[in-house]
């Protein structure tokens, strides 16, 4: 007759390896339950605030600083080289701009600026009519890796 083999040759009280495995059980469960949640930048359940701009896909979650007319004017008027963008349309542009201004509608910023402006450093200083577009543009250029963006907003707040 031949013997039947035991693989239970570890487990000296099967009881008491029971009532282990389940404590284990509820242990992790608890933990699970317990611990906070993960942060989701974007909320939960929402995509990643990306877009297809240009060539590429850039984060527009990310906004350029909101500065007053008068900041931005401080900043021109300080010495140090900036790049002033009217990311108007170009008819908007030919009827009235900031003199020194550059226009760039945002509509082509993505496709246009890194062929322009190749110091992701510059200082870029953006406007448009009341400070939608202008908000659009900076979202792209820092998504883009700009570092040095201010929006001020519109010329329509612009009294100098």
């Amino acid at each position: 007759m031949q013997q039947r083999q035991n693989y239970n040759f570890f487990i000296k009280d099967p009881k008491k390896a029971m009532i282990s495995l389940v404590l284990t059980l509820v242990f992790v469960v608890t933990l699970l339950i317990m611990a906070p949640p993960l942060e989701e930048e974007n909320g939960p359940g929402e995509p990643p605030q990306t877009e297809n701009v240009g060539q590429g896909t850039i984060d527009t979650g990310i906004v350029a600083p909101v500065i007053t007319a008068s900041e931005a004017r401080e900043m021109m008027e300080s010495g140090q080289p900036y790049i002033l963008l009217d990311v108007r349309t170009l008819e908007e542009f030919e009827r009235q701009h900031i003199p020194g201004a550059i226009s760039m509608p945002h509509t082509e910023l993505a496709d246009r600026v890194t062929a322009v402006f190749f110091d992701l450093d510059a200082r870029i200083l953006l406007y448009c009519q009341t400070g939608r577009r202008s908000a659009e543009a900076g979202r792209i250029l820092v998504g883009l890796g700009y570092t040095n963006v201010y929006d001020f907003g519109g010329i329509a707040d612009w009294p100098y």
